[in-house]
């Protein structure tokens, strides 16, 4: 005859917490909730840069409020970790471009090398949006760019973006060759 198993021998299968949470709630919520709250936080706005037709370097000339070829000193980008999360939580409304680009944008400082068109200052500042979909353009220190400026908002906010004839120096042949035969 065989003798019972002796319970108090047998192995017993313990069975980890969920979580130390005091309130009990499982990690795995936990985690959801953190992972939420970080793709809402740093989610694209689907915005789209539309330009229509690039003008000719006369036409642009004429419609700039200021045509200048810098060399890049400062880029400084606009929006910072804690300001992205509160207008991604609280929400915000733009009244216009220029709005956005002065929240959201870069603020770049830059040497001025030759004015053809606009006050002959020595610096410029003027803001552009974050590429893509709001028509910013990527400006690295120490490059040289021709910059057509233009005015916008209510502050008449220095303003370039890809819907202008604004470029890379070393990409801007054609305009300079027009901006030198200029008077």
């Amino acid at each position: 005859m065989r003798a019972a198993p002796n319970k108090s021998l047998q192995r017993t299968r313990l069975r980890a917490p969920l979580s130390s949470d005091p309130l009990g709630r499982p990690r795995v919520i936990r985690t959801a909730v953190a992972c939420f709250a970080f793709a809402l936080a740093f989610r694209n706005q689907a915005t789209a840069c539309s330009c229509g037709a690039i003008p000719a370097p006369e036409q642009a000339f004429v419609e700039a409020s200021a045509v200048r070829l810098v060399t890049v000193t400062k880029v400084s980008d606009k929006l910072w970790f804690g300001k992205r999360l509160w207008y991604t939580l609280v929400g915000h409304e733009h009244s216009d471009y220029a709005d956005y680009v002065s929240r959201f944008g870069f603020e770049i400082t830059a040497h001025v090398d030759r004015t053809f068109k606009g006050p002959a200052d020595s610096s410029t500042r003027f803001l552009t949006g974050r590429g893509g979909g709001d028509c910013g353009l990527p400006f690295k220190r120490g490059n040289q760019y021709l910059l057509y400026l233009g005015l916008y908002g209510a502050q008449g906010l220095s303003i370039v973006g890809m819907c202008s004839r604004t470029a890379p120096g070393t990409s801007a042949s054609a305009d300079l060759a027009f901006l030198q035969g200029h008077p």
